[in-house]
């Protein structure tokens, strides 16, 4: 009776911490959304007025809900900060029912457009994020790494640069800040 009672609990345990995560490279999320678009957007109503109501992140939604992943992180979106809950943004990506989205964009007058992650966390499953923890400005300006705190853990959301596209020393210098605030983190037991 106990025993059963211990596993049933343990079970339940296991169940409440369990956590399923996608993380994708996906180079250019306006190209991506649009083809979820047309893959996972419910059929056009004929009534105009109900159709008109559909929110233009639906398909990214179901999308989301079809994968049953409770945070996806997105490498490579290349979407401009000005852009993001604009009309100019690609199928309401930065609204989808049932998540919060956590940013990083790139800001370096040279590179607008490029890089670029995103964390997509169901609600309730965030603390706090920092779009900025590296603690560079020159390598946050990037938006290569967004960090969000999930109460037991943390979690970074990083686009490594290329050692082709960039100096080596960069990448090292970048994968340094990236190690030290990691390192932050598990002083704090995350």
């Amino acid at each position: 009776g106990s025993l059963l009672l211990l596993q049933s609990l343990v079970c339940q345990f296991f169940l409440l911490i369990r956590m399923y995560i996608i993380s994708w490279n996906v180079a250019g999320l306006s190209p991506l959304t649009n083809r979820i678009h047309s893959s996972y957007n419910p059929p056009v109503s004929s009534d105009k007025k109900s159709a008109s109501k559909v929110p233009p992140s639906v398909a990214l939604q179901n999308f989301m809900t079809r994968h049953g992943a409770d945070v996806f992180c997105l490498q490579e979106h290349k979407i401009p900060r000005k852009q993001l809950s604009s009309r100019s943004e690609p199928r309401g990506c930065s609204t989808v029912e049932g998540y919060e989205s956590f940013w990083s964009c790139c800001v370096d007058k040279n590179k607008r457009g490029l890089n670029g992650v995103v964390t997509y966390a169901r609600k309730g499953l965030v603390v706090s994020a920092d779009s900025s923890p590296l603690g560079s400005k020159d390598l946050d300006e990037q938006g290569r790494c967004v960090m969000t705190d999930h109460g037991n853990f943390v979690l970074f959301n990083v686009y490594v640069p290329a050692s082709g596209g960039q100096p080596l020393a960069y990448k090292m210098k970048f994968l340094q800040a990236l190690r030290r605030a990691m390192a932050k983190q598990r002083t704090q037991n995350k």
